[in-house]
């Protein structure tokens, strides 16, 4: 299971990010949580394979996605920067 730290504001995800075995929320935390839930909410997916959950975790960090503040659930972003 993946859990996903992301800004209420926009979708952008932040840390912590990360693999876990049971769903995580917002007390994640710790004595911080009640601050931190006025930027960030957490959301939780599984993909039920760990080499898929890795890799999309990678790409999670390398920001190849953000959240759907309203549904809750991860979107491919396209990138606009060319390397040349």
């Amino acid at each position: 299971m993946i859990f996903i730290t992301y800004f209420k504001e926009d979708g952008s995800i932040a840390t912590p990010c990360g693999t876990c075995n049971v769903d995580q929320d917002i007390s994640l935390f710790g004595d911080k949580a009640e601050i931190m839930a006025q930027i960030y909410d957490i959301t939780n997916i599984t993909l039920k394979d760990e080499s898929k959950e890795q890799q999309f975790l990678n790409e999670l960090i390398k920001g190849s996605y953000k959240i759907d503040i309203n549904t809750r659930q991860p979107f491919k972003v396209k990138n606009d920067i060319e390397f040349i």
